[in-house]
């Protein structure tokens, strides 16, 4: 093996530029693999915490109930928190907490705070804040409390470097907070938003004085945990699952089943499908990259081994068994593997980084415990290895499948046709590969494009949102925003579902039905003029008018009732309210572009009401008219500082959500055009170089340039145009896998697309032809005379 290295060392160093370029277009293939399996394994498979994290649990239970519910499953009561906390033995520590939505100061947009109990930091291995203290058993227990704990990523965003915020005072939804401490940089509990802990004690001001530490049904906090020394995760499953079952006493026909996860997203049930798939499809592309990388390395190593064949040819004469040749060749590409993985290593410890400012937003991004470890590295070497291994094999075989007599004789006739057929196969490989990632990014794309041009169904350039405050007067809000120039109506309601404007999943049951047999709906409540305002069309009937009258969609009338009309049906609403359906509205697509919604219920709600949303239908130009609807606005609300949008940005923002992750899939695709660019130049050079005496005899002949740069073209467009036809069934199977995967998104991925594949298929042909081009035009220069004398 000494000898081997050595020998390695010296073959590498007599050609330092081939070396060069097989480490850099490994460690490219490695790096971006051992980077982003950093960032999926910190993100999807490891615990938060960065202390201790064997001992760290995160309670996820799931319930099941006789009658369908939407709440979510892994959100634990107050009641049944307090019971696991203070019965459970296996357990050291158990904390909680919630998300809810604070606007600071008079800031436009509100930001994700976390309600906590006074243990949290202590589960989060925190040991002492970097600035201030933490919260007081006093802050902990009074709902009155008005203490506040930030982070430094939030003092250092909102207020600059250096900036103290301790004893300061902030308007959190428009109440004084006082900042009591700031955590240092980095926190794993910063799990949602910039970093904004409030005691859990304040939970009823976030909901308009509701109490959920009274209300027993009501879940809605996140439990976490250490377990206790000595004590197991099965231990204290088994013991929180008894708890559970006591617990289920206090709720009819409810039954829990207990899971235990270490916080990640990889072992969480109601996630583990989606985070496979996602995990799955990141690192097949960054496979395929990988393996265009191996294809280049492969190309230069057949190259050289045509020309060491005479070398080869010498050894085995003199006595070297094959299996050490073998074995010496390998060693050579082990090598620049491993120093390619040296490089890998330093792209692994960055990775974190880049991910945060490919994001570009560090502040709000959790904190993922990314540092490279024992899985990062054992994925490393493997990588390393079997791409030395896949680069490195047939090129050495090729080196050593030669006759003995004939490797001692210059010249074509001495190389065969083998490597020749070799790099012809590797080429179509290339293309085939990348025009799969370059297809995937082009259907990305076009979804997004898709999402920017689509026509939801209804009104969304002339229709402005106006957001109020909760308790604000809605009525009054509405008359001053109809006296604003250029303004046509004003209408509750929002056509959106999520954030800021949630519809209500109910059972609604239809004449005849008990409860628990009705149908899962959305209920969307929103006044008379709703539809006019948005122009949603009536196919049949008129708009209700009282709160015994509902409007529904198509989607729905043909869910509910199959067969028949629907005018005139009567519903009755979870709550028990029954209406009568005077509409049926035409479908409109907000979940899934291109998609009907699912069944909708408009529920009337009156127009002297409490509401939270608002559309303003207007005529010309909506610059003009926003600033003065939020002038109007003013009046009741003087904090109010957004300018109201109108649906179209709405939506629009909606698709710019996705535009880091068709960034980076655009990026994998360019990366692997211009791998397999620079593969077909090697391969279309090293054909080139290979037939002088060829060619040369042709240009004695009469043949002309043209005609020789014709030849090269043709000749080595064969594999790529066999590459092509490869590459179209991967595509297309690609494009099927990403379709079904995005199904249940907002991105509308097209799996049929021709203009995107011709596209594709278009612009590989065409940068084949340019790296083709300019080895061709080399073989038309050549010298005949001297072609034939040095052949």
């Amino acid at each position: 093996m000494g000898q081997d290295l050595r020998y390695a060392l010296r073959a590498i160093a007599r050609q330092p530029w081939l070396a060069v370029a097989i480490v850099l277009t490994l460690a490219l293939g490695l790096g971006l693999n051992v980077g982003v399996f950093t960032v999926i394994d910190g993100i999807m498979f490891r615990a938060r915490v960065e202390k201790d994290p064997a001992s760290f649990i995160h309670l996820s239970p799931e319930y099941r109930y006789p009658r369908p519910t939407r709440e979510p499953p892994w959100l634990v009561s107050w009641r049944d928190y307090q019971a696991f906390s203070t019965e459970a033995h296996a357990l050291s520590d158990l904390s909680a907490w919630a998300v809810v939505q604070a606007t600071m100061n008079h800031e436009e947009k509100s930001t994700p705070a976390m309600l906590i109990t006074c243990n949290f930091f202590r589960v989060y291995g925190l040991a002492a804040p970097a600035e201030g203290r933490l919260f007081s058993a006093d802050e902990c227990s009074r709902s009155d409390s008005r203490a506040v704990v930030l982070s430094e990523e939030f003092v250092k965003d909102r207020y600059g470097a250096g900036a103290r915020a301790v004893g300061q005072t902030f308007m959190i939804n428009r109440e004084p907070f006082t900042v009591v401490g700031v955590l240092p940089a980095g926190f794993s509990g910063r799990l949602r938003g910039p970093g904004i802990w409030i005691p859990c004690s304040s939970q009823p001001f976030f909901y308009d004085n509701r109490d959920f530490f009274r209300e027993d049904l009501q879940r809605w906090l996140n439990v976490e945990g250490r377990l206790a020394p000595g004590r197991t995760r099965a231990e204290a499953r088994s013991e929180l699952a008894v708890i559970a079952a006591r617990q289920d006493a206090f709720e009819p026909g409810r039954k829990s089943a207990l899971l235990l996860t270490n916080g990640s997203f990889g072992e969480e049930p109601s996630l583990r499908g989606l985070v496979f798939w996602m995990a799955a499809l990141l690192m097949t592309a960054l496979l395929l990259i990988l393996l265009i990388a191996c294809t280049n390395i492969t190309v230069l190593q057949l190259s050289r081994a045509v020309d060491r064949r005479r070398e080869m040819g010498i050894r085995l004469a003199l006595g070297a068994p094959r299996s050490r040749l073998m074995r010496m060749l390998l060693t050579e590409i082990l090598v620049l593997s491993v120093a390619a993985g040296l490089l890998s290593l330093v792209v692994a410890y960055e990775s974190p980084g880049l991910f945060r400012r490919l994001l570009a937003s560090t502040a709000a991004t959790p904190v993922f415990q990314m540092r490279p470890d024992l899985r990062v590295f054992t994925y490393l070497c493997i990588a390393a290895l079997t791409s030395a291994a896949a680069a490195g094999f047939s090129p050495a075989a090729e080196s050593l499948r030669l006759d003995v007599a004939g490797a001692m004789k210059t010249g074509e006739s001495a190389s065969g046709t083998s490597a020749r057929r070799a790099h012809g196969l590797l080429m179509g490989a290339q293309v085939a590969m990348s025009l799969a990632l370059l297809f995937a990014a082009v259907l990305f794309l076009r979804a997004q494009h898709r999402m920017f041009s689509a026509d939801p169904g209804f009104e969304t350039k002339q229709v402005l949102s106006v957001v109020l405050r909760k308790g604000a007067d809605a009525p009054r809000v509405s008359a001053a925003l109809r006296e604003v120039p250029r303004v046509d109506s004003v209408a509750v309601g929002s056509p959106f579902g999520g954030g800021e404007f949630d519809f209500d999943l109910e059972e609604i049951r239809t004449a005849g039905q008990q409860p628990g047999a009705g149908k899962q709906s959305r209920v969307n409540t929103v006044s008379g003029n709703y539809f006019d305002a948005l122009h949603i069309e009536l196919l049949r009937g008129r708009a209700p008018v009282n709160s015994a009258e509902a409007a529904v969609s198509l989607a729905f009338a043909q869910t509910f009732w199959t067969e028949g009309e629907a005018l005139g049906q009567r519903a009755t609403l979870s709550d028990g309210t029954a209406v009568t359906v005077v509409a049926v509205t035409r479908d409109i697509q907000t979940e899934h572009v291109g998609i009907p919604d699912s069944p909708v219920l408009y529920r009337w709600r009156a127009p002297d009401s409490s509401a939270t949303a608002l559309l303003v239908r207007f005529k010309g130009d909506a610059r003009d008219v926003a600033p003065l609807a939020r002038d109007a606005l003013r009046r009741f609300d003087p904090d109010a500082r957004a300018v109201p949008k109108t649906l179209r940005n709405l939506l629009d923002e909606q698709a710019e959500a996705g535009t880091p992750l068709i960034r980076m899939i655009g990026v994998l695709g360019l990366l692997a055009l211009s791998l397999s660019a620079l593969g077909i130049y090697g391969v279309v050079a090293f054909a080139v170089s290979r037939r002088t005496k060829e060619l040369g005899i042709r240009m004695a002949l009469g043949a002309t340039r043209g005609l020789i740069v014709r030849s090269v073209i043709t000749a080595s467009f064969r594999p790529i145009a066999l590459g092509l036809a490869a590459g179209i069934l991967l595509a297309s199977a690609a494009g099927e896998s990403l379709a079904a995967f995005m199904r249940k998104t907002p991105i509308p991925i097209d799996a049929r697309d021709p203009l995107g594949l011709s596209a594709v298929i278009l612009l590989l042909s065409g940068v084949a032809i340019l790296a083709m081009l300019k080895p061709a035009l080399r073989a038309s220069a050549i010298d005949p005379a001297r072609s034939l004398r040095d052949a």
